[in-house]
């Protein structure tokens, strides 16, 4: 029966093209590997018995070994979690996620493939340096600012196309009129000018329109020169960052749901909790799709994929856009609900997050309702830190899960996990 519960999880894995293998703890050695890590490095078990008898020499990473040798002299601790890279059989590098824990003697590993999002990191660092190599090499917008007389002069053929002229009068007054600058951000323009005018220095990223009209973002970088300790010019530039803001987007969203992937979540949740410190009250909201695995199996990936888009906009849409929402997993996600101090709102949110969602199909035919389970943990009551309060409320939703799941259920330290 063992055996049977384990082969059905690996074939969960393999569905999930999530990598899994078991690692002997005192050698060192690879004892298992699932199907899909097999696949994803391109090894088959003989391969692996033949050429690797140390985790490490695939992981190209001494760092397994080291933090494994610091779980077995540190026995409270037995788990570790690390990014590395593989080399498949074909010699062409794979990034992956590993998070092992020590059981019996054995570190089981799963391992998660995070090439593409690894990728669109070197594609934004590397496009940050095409920036600044263009910005070197090429005119950019240069200006300079009379700030006693209100004139500013500016120099570079995209000026042209901003509608700036060689010299403007009644500097910022002219700009605002000519509506270069998108409405929600001529405040932040206002206050640029009156922090170039107090010879403060700084930079800022607004949006405006160039006549024809498209919009883009544009950084504005500049500093002060003084005339006997009066600000009297302000000279800088003005960038367009438009891929910039692009690939930072496309590096903190999921590709298939736009709402933020795992990483950012968990970081500006943190952020957040950091933050607020003791004040206020924030809820964690764990969400997970009942049931999804036999959607996909029944209707195919291209329909399961529908669902988790169908899924994905409900929850954006039911919360304030103060709330960070994010995918987390395959059919996992989280709401960080900020400053909500009154229970009864958040009964009422999740009683309709639930419910909204029973309203959405998984089948072609739109017949067959979809549910989800819910879990959520309280900050700071229930945790103070984003590892605690998930792991709270991943407990609470394990009980909607058990209680017949399509529910929610909020933490209780004091009530027994049943």
């Amino acid at each position: 029966m063992i055996t049977y519960h384990l082969r059905e999880i690996e074939n969960f894995l393999d569905a999930a093209e999530i990598g899994y293998c078991t690692i002997d703890a005192s050698s060192l050695k690879l004892t298992h590997t699932n199907g899909f890590l097999k696949k994803l490095i391109d090894y088959s078990e003989e391969d692996l018995r033949t050429y690797y008898d140390k985790p490490y020499n695939i992981f190209e990473s001494t760092l397994f070994d080291q933090k494994a040798l610091l779980i077995q002299e540190s026995p409270l601790n037995h788990y570790f979690h690390l990014e590395s890279k593989l080399t498949r059989k074909n010699h062409t590098p794979v990034w992956i996620e590993v998070r092992a824990q020590l059981v019996k003697g054995l570190f089981h590993c799963v391992v998660g493939d995070i090439t593409k999002h690894k990728n669109t990191i070197i594609e934004l660092g590397t496009a940050k340096a095409y920036s600044q190599i263009l910005l070197d090499l090429s005119e950019e917008i240069m200006f300079r600012f009379e700030l006693l007389t209100g004139i500013s002069h500016h120099t570079g053929a995209a000026a042209k196309q901003l509608d700036l002229d060689p010299v403007i009068k009644g500097f910022p007054e002219t700009v605002l009129e000519r509506k270069i600058l998108l409405s929600e951000d001529e405040h932040i323009f206002i206050q640029m000018v009156e922090n170039m005018k107090n010879g403060i220095e700084n930079h800022v990223e607004i949006r405006m329109k160039d006549i024809q009209g498209n919009i883009s973002w544009y950084r504005v970088d500049y500093r002060i020169i003084n005339n006997e300790h009066v600000p009297t010019y302000a000279i800088g530039k003005i960038t367009n960052i438009a891929n910039e803001k692009e690939l930072t987007v496309k590096a903190e969203t999921d590709s298939l749901t736009a709402l933020y992937n795992k990483g950012h979540t968990e970081q500006m949740i943190s952020s957040a909790l950091t933050a607020s410190g003791v004040r206020g009250a924030h809820y964690l909201f764990v969400i997970d799709i009942d049931e999804f695995k036999s959607i996909n199996d029944r209707y195919g990936h291209l329909h399961g994929d529908l669902v988790l888009k169908n899924i994905s906009a409900t929850i954006k849409g039911l919360f304030r856009n103060s709330d960070i929402v994010g995918r987390v997993g395959g059919d996992e996600f989280i709401v960080f609900m900020r400053d909500c101090p009154r229970a009864e709102d958040l009964q009422r949110m999740a009683k309709k997050l639930v419910l909204a969602v029973r309203a959405l199909f998984a089948d072609v035919d739109n017949k067959i309702p979809l549910s989800i389970s819910v879990g959520i943990a309280m900050a700071p009551v229930d945790a103070r830190s984003y590892s605690d309060l998930y792991r709270n409320a991943d407990t609470a939703l394990y009980i909607s899960k058990n209680r017949g799941k399509n529910q929610y259920t909020v933490y209780d330290a004091n009530k027994p996990i049943c």
